[in-house]
Protein backbone atom coordinates (compact mmCIF):
# COMPACT_ATOMS: atom_id res chain seq x y z
CA UNK A 1 0.00 0.00 0.00
CA UNK A 2 1.33 3.60 -0.93
CA UNK A 3 1.37 6.64 1.65
CA UNK A 4 -1.60 7.94 1.72
CA UNK A 5 -2.60 11.76 0.17
CA UNK A 6 -5.20 13.35 -1.08
CA UNK A 7 -4.09 14.73 -4.39
CA UNK A 8 -5.20 13.95 -7.72
CA UNK A 9 -2.58 12.89 -10.36
CA UNK A 10 -2.66 12.23 -13.86
CA UNK A 11 -3.62 9.20 -15.20
CA UNK A 12 -5.37 7.73 -12.10
CA UNK A 13 -8.38 7.49 -13.67
CA UNK A 14 -6.87 4.68 -15.81
CA UNK A 15 -5.46 3.55 -13.08
CA UNK A 16 -8.82 2.80 -11.64
CA UNK A 17 -10.10 1.31 -14.89
CA UNK A 18 -7.04 -1.23 -14.74
CA UNK A 19 -8.13 -1.67 -11.31
CA UNK A 20 -11.53 -3.04 -12.09
CA UNK A 21 -10.82 -4.56 -15.24
CA UNK A 22 -8.38 -7.10 -13.69
CA UNK A 23 -9.72 -10.64 -12.71
CA UNK A 24 -9.20 -10.83 -8.86
CA UNK A 25 -8.97 -14.54 -8.86
CA UNK A 26 -6.18 -17.51 -8.44
CA UNK A 27 -5.66 -20.82 -9.86
CA UNK A 28 -5.84 -24.32 -7.90
CA UNK A 29 -5.89 -27.64 -8.26
CA UNK A 30 -9.19 -29.63 -7.06
CA UNK A 31 -8.68 -33.31 -5.04
CA UNK A 32 -9.35 -34.59 -8.24
CA UNK A 33 -6.40 -33.07 -10.29
CA UNK A 34 -8.22 -30.66 -12.04
CA UNK A 35 -7.40 -26.88 -12.37
CA UNK A 36 -9.81 -24.48 -11.71
CA UNK A 37 -10.50 -20.16 -10.71
CA UNK A 38 -11.65 -18.98 -7.35
CA UNK A 39 -12.42 -15.39 -6.30
CA UNK A 40 -10.33 -14.17 -4.55
CA UNK A 41 -12.14 -10.74 -3.51
CA UNK A 42 -14.25 -8.01 -5.75
CA UNK A 43 -12.75 -5.17 -6.65
CA UNK A 44 -13.95 -2.00 -4.63
CA UNK A 45 -13.50 1.89 -4.87
CA UNK A 46 -11.98 1.65 -1.25
CA UNK A 47 -9.57 -1.38 -2.22
CA UNK A 48 -8.93 1.36 -5.54
CA UNK A 49 -8.20 3.78 -2.48
CA UNK A 50 -6.03 1.35 -0.63
CA UNK A 51 -4.00 0.07 -3.06
CA UNK A 52 -3.31 3.75 -4.65
CA UNK A 53 -2.63 4.95 -1.23
CA UNK A 54 -5.78 7.89 -1.03
CA UNK A 55 -7.33 8.61 1.79
CA UNK A 56 -11.02 7.83 0.92
CA UNK A 57 -13.72 7.26 -1.05
CA UNK A 58 -14.54 10.23 -0.93
CA UNK A 59 -11.70 12.04 -2.02
CA UNK A 60 -11.86 10.12 -5.35
CA UNK A 61 -15.80 11.34 -5.23
CA UNK A 62 -14.07 15.18 -5.12
CA UNK A 63 -11.22 14.14 -7.82
CA UNK A 64 -14.80 13.20 -9.93
CA UNK A 65 -16.45 16.74 -9.13
CA UNK A 66 -13.29 18.84 -10.02
CA UNK A 67 -11.74 16.85 -13.02
CA UNK A 68 -14.19 16.60 -16.01
CA UNK A 69 -11.64 13.57 -17.62
CA UNK A 70 -11.45 11.60 -14.40
CA UNK A 71 -15.24 11.89 -13.89
CA UNK A 72 -16.19 9.69 -16.96
CA UNK A 73 -13.43 7.26 -15.61
CA UNK A 74 -14.97 7.30 -12.07
CA UNK A 75 -18.25 6.92 -13.11
CA UNK A 76 -17.01 4.24 -15.58
CA UNK A 77 -15.99 2.11 -12.43
CA UNK A 78 -18.69 2.71 -10.33
CA UNK A 79 -20.60 0.85 -12.64
CA UNK A 80 -18.18 -2.06 -13.41
CA UNK A 81 -18.52 -2.23 -9.16
CA UNK A 82 -22.34 -2.27 -9.42
CA UNK A 83 -22.02 -4.96 -12.60
CA UNK A 84 -19.39 -7.48 -10.39
CA UNK A 85 -22.33 -6.76 -7.70
CA UNK A 86 -25.04 -8.28 -9.36
CA UNK A 87 -22.93 -10.65 -11.64
CA UNK A 88 -21.75 -12.22 -8.04
CA UNK A 89 -25.76 -12.31 -6.70
CA UNK A 90 -26.71 -13.63 -9.88
CA UNK A 91 -23.82 -16.70 -9.60
CA UNK A 92 -24.90 -17.37 -6.05
CA UNK A 93 -20.73 -16.18 -4.99
CA UNK A 94 -22.57 -13.12 -3.43
CA UNK A 95 -25.48 -12.90 -0.96
CA UNK A 96 -28.41 -11.63 -2.86
CA UNK A 97 -30.03 -9.62 0.06
CA UNK A 98 -27.02 -7.68 1.07
CA UNK A 99 -26.14 -6.86 -3.02
CA UNK A 100 -29.91 -5.74 -3.22
CA UNK A 101 -28.98 -3.65 0.48
CA UNK A 102 -25.67 -2.16 -1.51
CA UNK A 103 -27.60 -1.30 -4.45
CA UNK A 104 -30.27 1.07 -3.03
CA UNK A 105 -27.64 2.49 -0.07
CA UNK A 106 -24.14 2.59 -2.03
CA UNK A 107 -26.04 3.33 -5.83
CA UNK A 108 -28.38 5.27 -5.08
CA UNK A 109 -30.54 2.93 -7.21
CA UNK A 110 -34.00 2.68 -4.05
CA UNK A 111 -35.95 0.49 -6.67
CA UNK A 112 -33.98 -2.53 -5.70
CA UNK A 113 -34.75 -2.33 -2.05
CA UNK A 114 -37.95 -4.31 -2.51
CA UNK A 115 -38.38 -7.12 -5.40
CA UNK A 116 -41.90 -6.53 -5.11
CA UNK A 117 -41.73 -3.49 -6.21
CA UNK A 118 -40.71 -4.83 -9.61
CA UNK A 119 -43.59 -4.21 -11.82
CA UNK A 120 -42.47 -0.84 -11.73
CA UNK A 121 -39.07 -1.09 -13.02
CA UNK A 122 -37.62 -0.79 -16.55
CA UNK A 123 -36.97 -4.46 -17.68
CA UNK A 124 -33.52 -4.48 -17.10
CA UNK A 125 -34.22 -3.49 -13.55
CA UNK A 126 -36.68 -6.14 -12.85
CA UNK A 127 -34.56 -9.07 -14.80
CA UNK A 128 -31.65 -8.14 -12.48
CA UNK A 129 -33.57 -8.56 -8.94
CA UNK A 130 -34.95 -11.46 -10.02
CA UNK A 131 -32.66 -13.14 -10.96
CA UNK A 132 -31.10 -12.00 -7.72
CA UNK A 133 -33.81 -14.10 -6.02
CA UNK A 134 -32.98 -17.03 -7.88
CA UNK A 135 -29.56 -17.31 -7.31
CA UNK A 136 -31.06 -16.59 -3.43
CA UNK A 137 -33.43 -20.05 -3.37
CA UNK A 138 -30.25 -21.92 -5.43
CA UNK A 139 -28.59 -21.66 -2.34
Amino acid sequence: MKTKHNGYRRGLGKAMIAYFSRPMEEEFTDGKGTKKKRRTGIPTMRGFCDEEGIDSVRTLARFAEEHPAFRRDYERAREMEKNVLIVGATLGELDGSMVKYLLSTEFGDERMTDAGAAENLPVTDERIVRMIELAEKRK
